[in-house]
Formats: C-alpha cells, sequence, structure tokens
C-alpha cells in the first residue's frame, strides 16, 4: 500500500470544484467586509447629521448683525406672535456717488403666529409718508438711509403702531444669488409684460427665470401689458411694482421649499443667507432655526399678502409721494389678530384692508 503514496498521476481538482472553492472564498470576504461597513454605517449618519449641524451654526453665526436702538424693538414671551421687519436694499452705489448708505427698495412687515395656519405680510410702499397736517415725514426708503434699522422700525411703530421684534435685510446681490441657489422660480403673468428700462419681457406663458430675471421684475416700474394687440402702460407705479413683489412672493417661497429637501443645494441657500444678510443682534441662530422650519409647513394657499390703502400726495417741496388712506387702529388690529382667509378666486390672494388698488397684470405660480 505504500507504494501508492508515489502515484505517478498528480490529483487535479475539477474546474467544478476549483469554482466552488472561490466564490465560497469570495462569499466569505464579502461578508468581512458588510460587517465592518454595516458597523460603520450608523457612526457614518451620526458623523453626517452632526458635521452638519456644526456647519449650520457656524454659518448663522456668520451673517451680519446690527444693534438696534435699546427700546426700538418689542421682546418676544416665548410662543407669543411677533413682527418681523424685513426690507431689501439697494446696497451702496457704484456710480461714483455712493454716499456710504442704502435705500430702502422693498419693505415688508412679516407677522409670525404659529397657532395660525397662514403667514400675513404687509407690503410697505418705499414712497410712503406720514402726514399729520403739520408735519410730513421723509420717505421709507430715505429714512432707512439716513438713520439706518433703528429709525425706520420706529418711524413704522410710532406712524403705524405695528410692534417689531425682528429686523433681517437682504441686498439686491443676495437676491439674486437667493434665487439661482434654488434654481430659479416659475411664473406665469396674465398678459404679456414688458419693461424697456430694465429689460423685462414675459410672452404670457409659463417661464422660468433666473436671478437676474427675477430682480429685474421685483423693481419694474414702468411695465406695459399687452391688450388686444396694442402696449400699454401700467398705470398703478410703484404700486403696481409692489403688486409684483408680493405676486412672486408664493413661487419663492416654493421653490424654496424645494430646493432645501437636497443637502447641497440647501448648503448653498445657507451660503448665500450666511454671505448677504444682515438681522438684528438678538436675532439668534434658535429662532431663525424655528422659523425657517415653521415657515416650510406654509404653502402657496395659506401665504396672506396684506396691503394697506395709500393715496398719491405731494409734498411743499413738490416731491410726488403717497400717504396712508384712512388708516385706523382696525388696519393693524386685523394684522396683527388676523381673522380672515385668502380667497384664491381673489387677484394673487390678495387681502387689502380699505380702498385698494391692483397691477392689472397678475404674476401667478405655474
Amino acid at each position: 500500500m505504500l507504494d501508492q503514496l508515489d502515484d505517478p498521476v498528480p490529483f487535479l481538482p475539477s474546474p467544478e470544484l476549483v469554482a466552488a472553492a472561490k466564490a465560497r472564498g469570495s462569499r466569505l470576504r464579502r461578508r468581512r467586509r458588510l460587517g465592518v461597513t454595516g458597523a460603520m454605517i450608523p457612526v457614518i449618519l451620526v458623523l453626517a447629521v452632526l458635521a452638519g449641524a456644526v456647519y449650520v451654526d457656524h454659518r448663522l453665526d456668520q451673517v451680519q448683525r446690527v444693534d438696534v436702538a435699546a427700546g426700538v424693538l418689542t421682546p418676544v414671551a416665548a410662543g407669543a406672535p411677533y413682527n418681523v421687519l424685513v426690507v431689501g436694499t439697494d446696497g451702496p452705489r457704484t456710480d461714483g456717488t455712493d454716499d456710504g448708505t442704502r435705500r430702502a427698495d422693498t419693505i415688508m412687515v412679516v407677522h409670525v403666529d404659529r397657532s395660525m395656519p397662514w403667514l400675513s405680510v404687509m407690503s410697505l410702499p418705499r414712497d410712503l409718508v406720514f402726514d399729520d397736517g403739520t408735519r410730513t415725514t421723509d420717505r421709507l426708503d430715505a429714512v432707512l438711509a439716513q438713520g439706518g434699522p433703528s429709525a425706520l422700525i420706529s418711524s413704522i411703530r410710532d406712524h403705524l403702531g405695528l410692534e417689531i421684534s425682528h429686523y433681517v435685510e437682504i441686498d439686491f446681490s443676495g437676491f439674486r444669488k437667493l434665487i439661482d441657489a434654488a434654481g430659479g422660480v416659475t411664473v406665469q403673468p396674465t398678459a404679456p409684460i414688458r419693461d424697456l428700462t430694465t429689460g423685462v419681457e414675459l410672452d404670457g406663458t409659463c417661464q422660468r427665470l433666473d436671478g437676474d430675471q427675477a430682480l429685474a421684475i421685483a423693481r419694474s416700474r414702468h411695465v406695459e401689458y399687452l391688450d388686444g394687440g396694442a402696449w400699454k402702460p401700467d398705470q398703478t407705479g410703484d404700486l403696481g411694482r409692489m403688486d409684483r413683489q408680493q405676486d412672486l412672493l408664493p413661487p419663492v417661497l416654493q421653490g424654496l421649499k424645494a430646493a432645501s429637501t437636497d443637502p447641497a443645494t440647501l448648503s448653498s441657500l445657507l451660503d448665500v443667507f450666511a454671505d448677504n444678510t444682515t438681522v438684528d443682534s438678538g436675532f439668534d441662530r434658535s429662532t431663525i432655526l424655528g422659523l425657517v422650519s415653521w415657515g416650510r409647513t406654509i404653502d402657496e394657499a395659506q401665504l396672506a399678502r396684506v396691503k394697506v390703502p395709500v393715496v398719491p400726495f405731494t409734498t411743499a417741496d413738490g416731491q410726488d409721494v403717497l400717504k396712508l388712506d384712512h388708516v385706523g387702529p382696525d388696519v393693524i388690529r386685523e394684522f396683527d389678530h388676523p381673522t380672515y382667509s385668502t380667497d384664491p378666486a381673489s387677484p394673487g390672494g390678495t387681502v387689502v384692508l380699505g380702498d385698494g388698488y391692483r397691477s392689472p397684470v397678475i404674476l401667478r405660480s405655474c
């Protein structure tokens, strides 16, 4: 039997046996790798969440803050409604005449009440003055330029009775970048419009606008609309521009909500906000994050756009401005304690308190 150990014919495994052995080895190695990876997944997820939270805190801490004079802002009790003054500015001039100031181009008061199923936004014309029969104040845009946020907040509080608790300011560059970071905004006017001054031109179909186009529409004061084959001027002027600014709110809100579901886009939006926004020094990151979280629950039908009644007015030195038209306590009471609901059949879903106005062209989401 020992001579069988010297068998000249060596053992050769079959191809099937070799393939089976290799497959089993691969399975074992793969199981070991999956075991290590599976154990690391929770760690990676936790690190990602922590890194995101740290980055958010870091960027929100970098938002420029401004000190508002003592006693100007109204403190907010926990869970209580409050008003935020949101201002869009032109930023410092670049035409050689810069005086270091910025002018308010858009002025809105946002009423935040988490117990209500809607968000109320009141627009104030930049050319608005307050006239008590003996004295006429400066226009609101000039108030910001001359006295800063403290003066603007005080003027609104003293003449309208609106208590302001927080201040947010974003410049034109920030608005453009915000729209672009969100992937644009989609709107459809009820008629073709154009503004030869700003280059705005919409053909009446559903169109996606980039940041430059959206800003041009928000700033257009010399809009014409096509009616019966002829171009007609929008006689509402600055008031019509304010209408278009309010009309842009729903599609911008929806676009930002949709874009924020993508982590990369959300990071870009956060960067734009941090680099182009100024808030009051008391507007801490927890309040900002809470407001953003609540705002994401609001859809277009829950956005109540409020406009105060105004009339044309000429000052003693010949300036064409606007002043309030028989505004009484009811206007402010309705805004601070809203009982209305937006009517989808009304123009743009806008709530007008008192004798209103409306641009003949409405911008709608599409």
